[in-house]
C-alpha cells in the first residue's frame, strides 16, 4: 500500500517497498517532504566532503530537467 514504511538494509522507503535511495518517498498523487519544529528553526542540511558539493536535481521520469549545484 501507498501508506508503508520499509527498511531495507541502509535504506529506508516511505511509500514504496524498493527504496533506491538512503530515503526514498513515493507517492501516487502531489507529494512532498516537510521539516517542521515546533519550536526554533526547521532546517535541512546539506553536510559534504570538501571535495564535493551538493545537488537538488529535478526530475520528471527518469529525465533530468534541472540542476543546482551548491
Amino acid at each position: 500500500s501507498a501508506n508503508n514504511l520499509v527498511i531495507n538494509g541502509p535504506k529506508v522507503g516511505v511509500g514504496t517497498t524498493n527504496p533506491e535511495e538512503p530515503l526514498h518517498v513515493m507517492t501516487t498523487g502531489n507529494g512532498g517532504i516537510e521539516i517542521e519544529a515546533a519550536s526554533g528553526a526547521a532546517t535541512l542540511t546539506f553536510d559534504m566532503a570538501s571535495n564535493d558539493e551538493g545537488r537538488i536535481l529535478f526530475k520528471e521520469a527518469t529525465e533530468l530537467r534541472e540542476l543546482m549545484g551548491l
